[in-house]
């Protein structure tokens, strides 16, 4: 299971999506918040990776943590036409990650509590929606705050629909542009 450490104990060269989590591998000397957490030199990350979401958070439960999963579950046309057009683009592999992933949030689904009757208590998962939440914006992350019982102002912001670009690239593929 991954433990995620804080910026810049950790690198990877693999893009500049990860690098703003982890930072490239070109820092040294490494950052005193790493010896806090008895980190001594750099932790290398994959680009990417699986949780086992049920195993995830169970184990923080096990333990006394409140852990609720957030999950983010988008069309399954387009989750698998941004794989392809971004980090995968081996069909057979990428379709392979896809239902790899499906299968996780299915096991998640069965096995974890959506709902909590404890008013103090998230419960172990929730699922947002990505097209309901750049349809209703606000109104919608909302109803996901007071499920996970966050009870602060939802921030007004701009929703930009990431979508968009792989809608517009199917058009084009279909009418032959």
């Amino acid at each position: 299971m991954p433990v995620f450490l804080p910026h810049g104990c950790g690198c990877s060269e693999d893009n500049s999506e990860v690098k703003l989590l982890w930072g490239g591998c070109d820092k040294s000397p490494i950052d005193r918040r790493c010896a806090g957490v008895g980190v001594g030199k750099y932790m290398d990350y994959p680009e990417r990776f699986f949780v086992n979401v049920t195993n995830h958070v169970r184990w923080y439960r096990e333990r006394n943590v409140q852990a609720t999963a957030v999950v983010v579950v988008r069309d399954d046309n387009i989750a698998f036409a941004s794989k392809l057009m971004g980090h995968c683009r081996e069909e057979s592999i990428a379709r392979t990650e896809h239902e790899w992933g499906k299968k996780l949030i299915d096991d998640a689904l069965a096995s974890l509590s959506h709902d909590s009757y404890d008013s103090r208590m998230a419960p172990e998962i929730v699922f947002v929606s990505y097209e309901m939440l750049m349809s209703l914006g606000g109104n919608y992350l909302r109803t996901l705050f007071d499920k996970l019982r966050i009870y602060d102002d939802v921030p007004s912001m701009e929703y930009i629909d990431g979508n968009i670009k792989y809608i517009l690239q199917e058009m084009k593929e279909g009418i032959g542009m």
